[in-house]
């Protein structure tokens, strides 16, 4: 079926986040019907306003939360080394590993907590991480990514039209990266390609998207409504389960194939049917179990991919799921926020996010900070902006 998400980082759950209105989104997402990813950053994991957890443990089917790195402290999954030139230090696997641990571990906390359920997704901040970091991140309990690229960084991409016509990649470690993009460069004809496709249509914003006010989305949502009335608004963990493809050799036998390490699958034609499913798995000594609803299925393993099958009935509905042995670290993981940068950080993007969206200029800034790519506003080019934002008023 035709899916569709859009996410918003970095908000933490408080009402509003700058120009984002948990409770005026929830009310266009009833009126246009979509669903909405927070991009949780776990570094806030203990600082939520409790009537906003209830609001999203009471709408799952509007509501839902990513994780969104770990402390968001700038460029965290960058490079492993830090080249000639860069104005950034390198962030080797080990410390990135690190992080990817911290992250889930804070995010379980406030699950057990408040109740509130996650997805194990990640969504990096600025950008996609290297390819061994993907390792990381499925020896550790995630089961995808979404990112504005789907190519780990300082990775070539494929040049087969068959790959890249596909939203989601799983050429690295055999841990799928999903692509996204911001709503105004997304356009008709990509969404339509996607939906065709098959390939799940995901927005990615954040609050500064609103400063037009919190309708701001539901025009793009309406458009792939209109275009595909079918189309199922989701988490990103839903997603995850449904990136597997399909092919049907007969009424009583499918090909699967599957990217993430789950599957959920629907059978609704008129006969019982066989299930082939293949998934790559480079290191397929990692492998522990494969269970269809939690009962044990026979696999094997052959050239860097496994093997198994499975009979469904008619109209039965039922989860695949790859389970893999869990790594073994010298020391347990803490949730303290130590460090006087990180906390520094933290506490300018609070100012940038809940505060700076009350004025003209401040919105200008904001603007520009998420709009600049990699190239960061310089003091001086701030004071030259804001002279001729003054000037023009």
């Amino acid at each position: 079926c035709a899916l569709a998400n859009l996410t918003i980082d970095d908000p933490f759950l408080t009402e509003p986040y700058g120009s984002l209105s948990y409770t005026g989104l929830l009310a266009e997402m009833r009126r246009e019907r979509f669903h909405a990813t927070i991009g949780f950053i776990p570094w806030n994991y203990d600082r939520n306003d409790p009537a906003v957890v209830a609001l999203f443990r009471e709408n799952p089917d509007h509501f839902s939360l990513a994780v969104h790195g770990n402390n968001h402290d700038r460029y965290e999954f960058f490079r492993y080394e830090a080249r000639p030139g860069d104005n950034q230090r390198g962030k080797p696997l080990a410390v990135q590993t690190f992080n990817v641990r911290q992250a889930m571990a804070r995010l379980v906390s406030m699950e057990e907590h408040t109740g509130l359920k996650f997805d194990r997704v990640m969504v990096f901040p600025h950008g996609i991480c290297p390819a061994d970091t993907l390792a990381a991140l499925k020896r550790n309990g995630y089961s995808a990514t979404f990112n504005y690229a789907n190519v780990p960084l300082g990775e070539i991409p494929s040049a087969d039209p068959a790959h890249v016509a596909r939203a989601a990649n799983a050429e690295w470690h055999g841990f799928p990266a999903v692509r996204r993009a911001y709503p105004e460069k997304y356009p008709e004809a990509a969404v339509a390609i996607d939906l065709f496709l098959g390939n799940p249509v995901l927005f990615m914003a954040h609050q500064d998207n609103f400063f037009g006010g919190i309708d701001a989305f539901t025009p793009h949502a309406r458009r792939v409504n209109a275009r595909q009335p079918a189309v199922r608004w989701t988490s990103l963990g839903e997603i995850s389960r449904q990136l597997h493809l399909l092919r049907w050799l007969d009424d009583r036998r499918c090909e699967v194939r599957m990217m993430s390490r789950h599957a959920q699958l629907e059978h609704h034609r008129s006969t019982a049917a066989e299930f082939y499913f293949t998934k790559s798995e480079p290191e397929p000594g990692l492998v522990t179990r494969v269970t269809l609803d939690d009962a044990d299925l026979a696999w094997t393993a052959d050239k860097g991919q496994i093997h198994f099958a499975a009979t469904l009935p008619t109209g039965s509905s039922a989860l695949v799921e790859i389970h893999y042995r869990a790594p073994q670290f010298d020391s347990p993981i803490t949730l303290d926020r130590s460090g006087l940068r990180r906390r520094a950080l933290r506490l300018i993007a609070d100012f940038r996010d809940l505060h700076l969206p009350r004025s003209a200029i401040g919105r200008l800034i904001i603007r520009r900070y998420y709009r600049g790519g990699k190239k960061r506003l310089t003091l001086g080019g701030l004071i030259a902006r804001i002279g001729s934002f003054a000037t023009r008023r």
